[in-house]
Order: structure tokens, then C-alpha cells, then sequence
């Protein structure tokens, strides 16, 4: 890269990282807005830095839900740690975050300054070719929150499955789990109740709903899981059994959180947990 466009950057950003190779923290950046389809809807990249001020700054804004907005060199070729957290099935992309130059701010950083704001997927298709065409260095707009990981930690696999009856009020059916590690997890929750009479269940619920909550706060619902946001997500053969089954696809935090499903028939249904970060 030229060195005057080097000065440039290191003018217009609110703080550099220090370069080299980084290992003092780690953080897994996630994407907000999602593509409309395919495996990648939910996309995220992992950075890290060595640099004590950036990652005070880093931890600071986190503590205080700021926006954190990275500008990062990349380069080809996928690394142990540069994984793609939120998809199932794709562990690593085929670049990889090489060093973090600095945050990105509206109000610290020229308009005049320009980095490319490509979709991870579009560095994925031909990320040689990108690098050619618009350099190594970028920013990646629409990101809801950067975490903090572990990445000697990458999460535990958990399933959980419960049958019983989905009523209203008292009789709602109350699932619990937990996700453990420091990373964050693509979660899929199904409900369902219709199609388990092919499984010689008698009564089973004829319109299952479900509300995910963490603590006293619901999160997440659904009630016709084809309708559903994140639906495109769920891996083959874990789809619902039938249009009236409930199922949502959600990124959590590690922590703890409940499922209340129901169905205004009282029917018979089954409560069930995938991690779909851990498929792969």
C-alpha cells in the first residue's frame, strides 16, 4: 500500500492499533443485517489486538453499548482463529483479518477518508481479486455489537428436548438451558406439535407458539415458523415438521434463558434446543 495513503488512514482514524502480530484480546465482530438468503444470512469475523489502549477503548465501549466500528486490513487465506462464529457449517472463511488498524468514527474520521464496506460474503466469493481491486484495508457497516471471546474457548454443544402438555397461563410449558463458554451461539428453537400424530402422539398441539426469554425480558417469538425471521438458517432435516410449528433462529450470548411454548388447544407438543454454531 502506498505510504501517503498509509499517512492518510493513520490521520483520519480515531485510534491506531498497534501492528504486528496481535495477541493481547481477542473479539468476534457480529454482523446486524443479514443477507436475505443462504447459509451466510448471519456473518461475523473475529479480530484481535495488542495494543492496551485499544483494548481498553474496546472494552469500555462494549460496557457502555456504544457502536464499535473496526477498520481492519484482511488477507487471503483462513487462520485457526478468523472463523465466521455465526455460521453453521462454514468454521473459517477463506481470508482472515491480518491486523487491526484503528476504529472507525463519524465524528473523528474525514468524510474524504474512503474504505470499502463490502458484505463478508462478497470477500469470501474472490477476496484476491477484491484486494486488487480496492486494497486490504476495510470497514464493515451494519454491525449490531462487538464481544469479547476466548478463543481457546469456542463453546459447548448443548441439546435440549422437552414433551409436554402447551397450554395457556399456568399450563405453559417451561423449558430451560444454558449456553456456556465466552462466544456467542446460533441457536435454533423449535415448537412443535401438528405432525407428531404421525408418531402415534394422541392430542397433539394444533398450533404451537413459543416466546424466548432471558431472565424477566422475551427476546425472540414465533408462531408459523415459515414465516419466521432467520428461517433460511436452519440446516436441512432440522426444518419443522408442519407450517403450524413455531421455530426461531437466534444469536445468544452465554448465559441463561427459558422457552414458554404454547397452543390454544392444550395439546400435546415438543420443546426442542440445537446449537447451530457447533454443526459444522
Amino acid at each position: 500500500m502506498h505510504l501517503t495513503m498509509k499517512r492518510l488512514m493513520a490521520c483520519a482514524l480515531f485510534v491506531l492499533a498497534t501492528s504486528g502480530m496481535l495477541t493481547g484480546a481477542t473479539f468476534a465482530a457480529l454482523n446486524k443485517f443479514g443477507q436475505p438468503t443462504g447459509p451466510r444470512g448471519l456473518e461475523s469475523y473475529v479480530f484481535s489486538t495488542s495494543s492496551p489502549e485499544m483494548i481498553s477503548l474496546i472494552r469500555e465501549r462494549i460496557a457502555n453499548n456504544e457502536t464499535i466500528t473496526p477498520v481492519v486490513r484482511i488477507a487471503p487465506g483462513a487462520d485457526g482463529i478468523n472463523r465466521n462464529h455465526l455460521a453453521s457449517g462454514i468454521p473459517f472463511w477463506s481470508w482472515h483479518v491480518a491486523e487491526l488498524e484503528g476504529l472507525w468514527s463519524p465524528e473523528f474520521t474525514s468524510p474524504a477518508v474512503f474504505y470499502p464496506e463490502p458484505p463478508l460474503s462478497e470477500l469470501e466469493a474472490d477476496v484476491e481479486g477484491f484486494i486488487a481491486n480496492n486494497g486490504d484495508v476495510i470497514r464493515i457497516r451494519f454491525l449490531s455489537r462487538i464481544v469479547e471471546i476466548d478463543p481457546e474457548d469456542p463453546g459447548h454443544l448443548f441439546n435440549v428436548s422437552s414433551r409436554g402438555v402447551l397450554g395457556s397461563g399456568d399450563r405453559v410449558l417451561i423449558t430451560g438451558f444454558i449456553v456456556q463458554g465466552t462466544t456467542p451461539r446460533l441457536v435454533l428453537v423449535r415448537a412443535l406439535g401438528p405432525k407428531l400424530v404421525d408418531y402415534d402422539i394422541t392430542g397433539a398441539a394444533e398450533n404451537p407458539a413459543l416466546i424466548l426469554f432471558r431472565g424477566q425480558t422475551a427476546i425472540a417469538g414465533s408462531s408459523d415458523w415459515e414465516t419466521s425471521p432467520g428461517r433460511e438458517l436452519i440446516p436441512p432435516g432440522l426444518e419443522p415438521l408442519d407450517p403450524k410449528d413455531a421455530a426461531i433462529v437466534v444469536i445468544l450470548e452465554p448465559g441463561a434463558y427459558t422457552v414458554h411454548a404454547s397452543s390454544p388447544d392444550e395439546g400435546i407438543g415438543l420443546v426442542d434446543v440445537f446449537d447451530l454454531t457447533a454443526m459444522r
